[in-house]
């Protein structure tokens, strides 16, 4: 790990995956950012997601949101990991910077 945390070699997605976590959204350029701003769809505008330090996941059926922050904690426990919108959670790997645009914000938002 970096000083700041995990660095850019590390990639959680394949071992999450196994857990039935699905990534929903990763790196955001700040247009994208912005957007789900002005939707009330975050609060945020300085986002670990425009500095590709975040994943959002989507938790299966059988499992809660809880038991999902639990195991993702367990598995990485320098992540910051919080509910989200719906059936979701947000993960933070600070300094890592690599996190995919797992939504195509580079084509969809410019």
């Amino acid at each position: 790990m970096s000083p700041e945390g995990f660095d850019a070699n590390f990639n959680p997605l394949a071992t999450v995956q196994k857990l039935g976590l699905r990534p929903t959204s990763g790196f955001r350029t700040q247009a994208h950012q912005d957007s789900l701003r002005a939707q009330g769809l975050t609060k945020t505008r300085n986002s670990s997601h425009t500095r590709g330090d975040a994943l959002d996941f989507a938790v299966p059926a059988g499992m809660t949101k809880a038991q999902a922050i639990t195991e993702v904690k367990r598995l990485y426990p320098g992540a910051k990991v919080i509910e989200s919108n719906g059936n979701a959670i947000h993960a933070t790997f600070p300094g890592w910077g690599k996190a995919p645009d797992v939504s195509n914000s580079r084509k969809r938002y410019k």
